[in-house]
């Protein structure tokens, strides 16, 4: 009786065969199963982000005023209203127009606000008086526009008043402080979107901060107007495995 102590070649062989088929499939289902769970860590991530995101736009929004927005060249710009002061109490909105106590229009009463805030404030803070006719949005962002710079304060006596810098040419009894005009622009060719902070009444050149790269897709659409709603639309590129950048996540939200 003859005993086999090992393996023929062709049994060699065909281990070897079965062994490569397997491991050529167990590389392939690896490589599948590891792409299909970065891919979803991703685009978590970018679902996160683009929803962060897209809410500090929609947020900022709100705090326009309404009719200074205007649609530009892949963005969007405003003149935001000074929120935390109206919250504190800082400044009352209501100003005694009619009553002005210099001929030149520039000494403004306003009942009910804290003065010392506003003093020397040098065009820092800006007042926009709310009127009833049609205007264009451009007027918010030239110098002699309707926005008024606050030079200082004036709480001599009796008075609780803004001196501003140049005389109103159209006033009413509510008014709104403005500190900054903002603008998010999108660069389509460095996917990025910056936001920009300015004071048009006074000139001073735009600081510039980067809100987000990777970004695929930003567009504004107008709903009723400039001063009416918008329909924000963002997307943010996110990548597989293998770093291709062939896919976005998209979000939208419309601000009134």
């Amino acid at each position: 009786m003859n005993r086999r102590n090992a393996f023929t070649m062709v049994e060699l062989i065909f281990v070897i065969v079965v062994m490569a088929i397997l491991a050529k499939f167990g590389v392939e289902l690896y490589l599948q199963i590891y792409n299909n769970y970065s891919n979803t860590i991703d685009t978590t991530d970018k679902e996160e982000k683009t929803q962060t995101l897209i809410e500090e736009i929609a947020n900022r929004l709100r705090e326009r005023i309404p009719e200074s927005t205007q649609l530009i060249a892949n963005g969007i710009r405003w003149v935001g209203r000074d929120t935390d002061g109206w919250n504190n109490g800082t400044w009352s909105g209501v100003a005694d127009i009619g009553h002005e106590t210099d001929s030149n229009k520039t000494l403004i009463e306003s009942p009910g606000t804290d003065m010392t805030v506003f003093n020397g404030s040098g065009g820092k803070y800006a007042l926009f008086f709310k009127q009833n006719d049609a205007m264009g949005n451009s007027l918010f962002y030239t110098l002699n526009g309707v926005m008024y710079p606050i030079s200082t304060s004036d709480t001599t006596g009796t008075r609780n008043a803004f001196i501003l810098s140049r005389s109103i040419w159209k006033g009413s009894e509510h008014y709104i402080v403005s500190e900054f005009a903002y603008s998010i622009v999108y660069n389509s060719s460095a996917k990025t979107l910056t936001l920009s902070t300015f004071k048009p009444w006074t000139n001073t050149a735009p600081v510039n901060y980067l809100m987000a790269d990777g970004i695929s897709n930003f567009s504004i659409m107008n709903f009723k107007g400039n001063a009416g709603g918008f329909i924000i639309k963002l997307c943010m590129e996110h990548s597989n495995f293998t770093g291709e950048r062939n896919a976005s996540v998209c979000k939208q939200k419309f601000v009134f």
